[in-house]
């Protein structure tokens, strides 16, 4: 399903970040957070937004979704 394979994404990416910027340091393990909680039926109010507003800025970093990082 969708919400597990976005944490399973989402935890790929807080591992594999090299930590260069703080957006990818720390809003792919926010973001891994907020889902694994959701997933897992720990979610509480907010998490959806907060982790569609920590995913809004991606795009805006080419090393985020870069084709090397990505695949």
């Amino acid at each position: 399903n969708m919400p597990e394979a976005l944490e399973v994404i989402s935890r790929f990416y807080a591992h594999e970040s090299c930590g260069q910027c703080t957006p990818c340091r720390e809003g792919t393990a926010w973001t891994y957070n907020i889902l694994h909680r959701m997933n897992h039926g720990r979610g509480r109010k907010g998490d959806l937004e907060v982790a569609a507003r920590k995913l809004m800025w991606a795009p805006s970093y080419p090393d985020y979704l870069s084709t090397e990082g990505a695949w």
